[in-house]
């Protein structure tokens, strides 16, 4: 009986195991550009992420877009409009990035860097950047004084844990050229402390505890004629067919 009871408690201590560890290793977010780019990942969306999505993910995905990636937009209209379309050449596109952090928190400040391979190497660069932002705490939240004298006489309690702050930030305009192809862009946000643990700096190639990380392809394409410009070419072949024909009569 003792024995059976033995082989009882190891299998459910086994059991438990294997779910523990499972359970630790769904604890990440990974990037998901493709290999030459290098993986990266962060361990909690708790504090700051891109969008309203932070991904669970057991392993780095390699795909054109995880089906849960947000908070990475672009404009070709000057801003008054955003999305995720194809890029043209010729045009000026803007990329905006919708930042979500905790309410509250003891860190100095949570940073949000992008980079984007225009020379399509496979590779991000230090003059790739389109942003580098740092966000201060005392920015748009409790000023810090009052979040710790509450904090203090209560023991330790914190201003309305749940909320949280949202900002859009906005690059400049750069323009797309007919030497692009295929673009990939990463964008990064973490806080000051897991900034400094991970070398003082985010990076494309850092992985960071805290934050998370978004990739994105951008296609580019040549631009499609206007219906004029169709019409006057049309009727442009017209004329050096009807030409060609009068001289080939006489």
């Amino acid at each position: 009986m003792e024995k059976r009871n033995f082989f009882v408690y190891m299998a459910f201590f086994c059991g438990f195991l294997l779910w523990a560890t499972n359970l630790n290793a769904t604890q990440y977010e990974y990037s998901d550009a493709p290999d030459t780019y290098g993986s990266v990942r962060h361990v909690t969306g708790t504090w700051q992420r891109l969008g309203s999505a932070w991904d669970n993910e057991s392993a780095p995905l390699t795909t054109d877009r995880d089906l849960s990636d947000d908070g990475v937009v672009w404009s070709v209209d000057g801003g008054t409009t955003w999305g995720n379309d194809q890029l043209m050449v010729g045009q000026d596109v803007m990329f905006g990035f919708e930042f979500t952090r905790a309410g509250y928190g003891v860190h100095e400040y949570d940073g949000l860097n992008a980079w984007v391979d225009w020379n399509s190497d496979g590779e991000w660069t230090e003059d790739e950047s389109v942003i580098d932002l740092r966000w201060d705490k005392g920015d748009t939240r409790v000023a810090d004084d009052e979040y710790w004298k509450f904090y203090n006489d209560n023991n330790g309690e914190v201003i309305n844990p749940e909320a949280e702050l949202t900002a859009f930030f906005i690059t400049e305009a750069f323009t797309v050229t007919s030497e692009m192809d295929e673009l990939w862009l990463r964008a990064r946000v973490a806080c000051s402390s897991s900034i400094d643990n991970a070398g003082g700096s985010i990076t494309p190639y850092n992985n960071i505890h805290q934050g998370e990380t978004e990739d994105w392809r951008i296609s580019v394409a040549d631009p499609v004629p206007e219906p004029g410009t169709m019409l006057l070419l049309g009727f442009g072949l017209l004329g050096l067919a009807g030409a060609g024909r009068k001289q080939f009569k006489r």
